[in-house]
């Protein structure tokens, strides 16, 4: 099973998303709000560590699809703040 970190959560200006094993690599990514509007997608390069900008989303929660290797999808949830 992959393990999959998604930090810091909650977040402000980014969010770094890391595969705890190096030889699963990340190949897309989503984001999405809680009434399934998708605010980005990304086709990554397959990487360990994808490092997500969040400016432009508003505070709320959100949820990551991430692709691992190109076939395996993993949901995370994503709390976006202001932090005033």
């Amino acid at each position: 099973m992959v393990g999959l970190h998604v930090y810091p959560n909650p977040a402000q200006g980014e969010a770094i998303i890391v595969s705890d094993d190096t030889r699963n690599r990340i190949t897309s990514l989503s984001i999405s709000d809680l009434s399934g509007k998708v605010f980005a997608t990304d086709l990554a390069l397959p990487c360990s560590e994808y490092r997500l900008a969040l400016e432009g989303l508003a505070s709320g929660i959100y949820f990551l699809i991430v692709e691992i290797n190109g076939k395996s999808k993993y949901h995370e949830k994503l709390v976006v703040g202001t932090g005033n």
